[in-house]
Formats: structure tokens, sequence, C-alpha cells
């Protein structure tokens, strides 16, 4: 067999297992949040930071009732009140923790408090629980598509 054939023939074998493996981003990517109130996008952390981090790139109501841009206005710390929600850093750090688990915290801006949370991937789908002293919750996100 000539070498140019047997190159096409060894390549067109693989795209279908490389195609598949490009495919499957992991946590990695865009993500409904519950309601579809709003989207965070899942990436690694940037150096010098190590881990999983996540940011805030759309939600549905991106303006307050005087027309402004929504700040995080909940934040317990006072000097942080006036960070836009867009590009606000839910999480940063979370760590692998088991096949498609992590473990971490996550800001919520609804109340400005943070919480200690289990995340499992199953396909689309990523459930994040969190306990506190009265018991726990979970909240599912899904994948974002382009429509």
């Amino acid at each position: 067999m000539p070498a140019t054939r047997l190159a096409a023939v060894l390549l067109a074998t693989s795209l279908p297992f490389s195609m598949a493996v490009a495919q499957d981003p992991g946590i990695h990517g865009l993500w409904w949040t519950k309601g579809k109130k709003g989207r965070v996008e899942i990436a690694d952390c940037a150096p010098p930071s190590k881990g999983i981090c996540g940011k805030i790139v759309w939600i549905s109501q991106p303006n307050d009732a005087k027309g402004q841009p929504q700040t995080d206005k909940n934040n317990r710390n006072a000097s942080l009140r006036s960070r836009p929600i867009i590009d606000l850093q839910l999480f940063e750090g979370w760590r692998e923790n088991g096949p498609k688990k992590w473990r971490g915290s996550i800001y919520d801006p609804d109340d400005g408090k943070n919480y200690n949370v289990g995340i499992s991937l199953a396909g689309d789908k990523l459930v994040i629980t969190g306990c506190i002293e009265w018991g726990c919750e979970s909240e599912t996100w899904t994948r974002y598509r382009e429509p």
C-alpha cells in the first residue's frame, strides 16, 4: 500500500475518535443557571490560580429598575456592591474530587453569601449541592447550546 494511501486510511479511521474527544468539553463551557436567569462560563483558572473558575457572562435582566447595569448590591462587603454582575467571578479553584466531580465554594449574588458545594457532571447537567445547618439543597445547571 503506498504511503499516501496508508496515511489517508489512518486519518479517516482516526477522525471519529478525535471528533468525539473534541465534542466532550467536560465541565468547561457555557451553562444556564436555574430558571435560565443567567449564563456562567466555566474554564480553567488563569495562573496563578489553579482549578476551575466560573464567571457570569449573561443575565436575563441586565439592568435595574433605573435602567442601570445590575451590580453586586447584596454583597456583605459594602466596597464591592458597585461591581457589575456581568463578568462577576462566582467561583474559582474548584478542585476535582473524583470522576466528573468537584468541590469548592460558590458565591451567590442574590444573597451575597459564599457556599461550600459539591459539583457533579452528568452529560449536559451540572448538579451543584450545598449543605448548611438545616439541610442540603441542589441546583441543576444545563449546558448552553447555540440556537
